[in-house]
């Protein structure tokens, strides 16, 4: 089915007004309700003994002194910084995980792995104006196939979280332990900082940013202890000085389990998305465990908003594809109903873009979009300024077309854009000119720009060399 292959993310967001959500909720309104406070799934609440650990709170947030903790007074502000706010239109399930893009007003930023063509993994710049893509180095004469190039990359498996931050190329290199930075002209390259040698075990699905001074790493990692195999969640902190690093927060789950987290900063304000899904052995269905936490970086201090627990019945599915955070406004998701399918497994849907109030506690449907037999909804992705669509749809002739309808965030609609034999395979974000997104072609991995006034797509390829 469409929409089954995304795990749960939005069902944290119906603990609030459920009453409102009348689109979604089908009279099993204690199903969705809110559960006790947990370390994980299947444990007991946590409880004042003198077995509790006396280094963390009852949630799994490192303890910390009171005090102020924010690494530049310049950051003593709510106001969305651009030099050091991680950007919020480029911040995706699985998209921020690989963060292989990044861009600034006139230059895309882009990683390609190794391939059987091309055995050199290197960091690209291209040009919005031209189209022109060529490696990120600087140095003249280079010939970008060896180390000593500033745009090659040892180990690709183990670089994270391209970004820009104050005012430079910024990522991090598991296999070396470092943060590395860059001018973003490629023409000088050096060590930003050091991280512990445990600072990261490898996994398929981390989160990463940098954010106000320090660099967040979160990933899921199956481990054993005591003779006990289970799931180790964990937020790693680094400050980019090099001054300190610590543990944020960890929590375990059963091995099994499958889990996942989502960083999502606003401000000083740190919001953390733990997922858990558990299958039930006896029978081909599905049950979540979903928790959502802020942690101020200024105070160091963490809390739990909203806790529950859903199932997968009644043709009921929740996007963990992106949320948003809207200043002064609340978060945004996405609801799956299923509205009917046929025995050839055409599944037609309901989509539901969903707000949560973090002031009100409520939750409304802002607008719904349905299915039919000619026009499929296939995702919605949350920028910073607007929602996008991504449609699939037929011609009269039969063949099939991709689109993306522009919303606003009342559901406005604002504009269509006719995406050609491009589609968002994996979504990585947008800004004011275009949407960007990485796609499996058949010359192998490519980035594309597709600008939003309709113009030919900027398509990023090692070939434009």
């Amino acid at each position: 089915m469409k929409k089954t292959m995304t795990l749960l993310l939005a069902a944290i967001l119906l603990a609030g007004s459920l009453t409102s959500c009348e689109l979604f909720i089908s009279g099993e309104q204690d199903r969705l309700s809110p559960q006790p406070p947990t370390g994980g799934p299947g444990e007991e609440p946590p409880d004042d003994s003198d077995d509790a650990d006396p280094t963390v709170d009852e949630y799994g947030f490192t303890l910390f002194p009171e005090g102020n903790y924010l690494a530049d007074p310049r950051f003593d502000t709510e106001e969305f910084l651009p030099d050091y706010d991680a950007d919020p239109s480029f911040i995706h399930f699985l998209s921020t995980a690989i963060n292989y893009l990044c861009v600034t007003d006139t230059t895309i930023y882009s990683y390609i792995k190794p391939s059987a063509s091309q055995p050199i993994s290197r960091i690209l710049y291209t040009d919005k104006e031209t189209g022109i893509t060529l490696p990120l180095c600087g140095k003249p004469e280079c010939r970008h196939n060896d180390e000593n190039c500033n745009a090659y990359i040892a180990n690709p498996h183990g670089m994270f979280g391209m970004s820009i931050y104050d005012g430079k190329l910024c990522w991090f290199n598991a296999s070396a332990n470092s943060i590395y930075s860059a001018t973003l002209d490629g023409a000088n390259r050096e060590t930003l900082c050091k991280t512990p040698t445990d600072f990261v075990t490898y996994a398929s699905s981390p989160c990463c940013l940098f954010h106000r001074g320090y660099y967040y790493f979160s990933t899921p990692v199956n481990i054993v202890s005591d003779g006990i195999p289970s799931v180790s969640l964990e937020i790693k902190v680094q400050a980019l000085d090099g001054s300190e690093s610590f543990s944020l927060l960890k929590k375990t789950a059963p091995a099994g389990t499958n889990a996942d987290m989502m960083l999502y900063p606003y401000g000083n304000d740190l919001y953390i998305l733990i997922l858990y899904t558990l299958a039930d052995g006896s029978a081909p269905t599905y049950s979540y465990v979903l928790e959502l936490y802020r942690w101020d970086s200024k105070t160091r201090k963490g809390e739990q908003l909203l806790s529950t627990t859903a199932g997968e019945d009644d043709g009921e599915y929740l996007s963990n594809k992106s949320f948003k955070c809207v200043p002064g406004d609340g978060l945004y998701y996405t609801v799956f109903q299923e509205l009917s399918h046929t025995d050839s497994g055409n599944y037609l849907w309901r989509t539901m873009v969903m707000k949560y109030s973090l002031e009100t506690g409520e939750t409304q449907v802002v607008f719904q979009l349905d299915d039919d037999e000619e026009t499929q909804i296939d995702d919605i992705y949350y920028v910073r300024d607007r929602i996008i669509a991504e449609i699939n749809s037929r011609e009269a002739d039969g063949s099939p077309k991709r689109s993306v309808n522009l919303y606003s965030y009342d559901g406005e609609l604002r504009g269509s854009l006719d995406m050609g034999d491009l589609y968002l395979g994996t979504f990585l974000g947008a800004d004011q000119e275009y949407l960007y997104s990485w796609y499996l072609g058949n010359t192998g991995d490519s980035y594309f720009a597709l600008p939003l006034d309709g113009g030919d797509p900027i398509i990023i390829t090692l070939e434009q060399e």
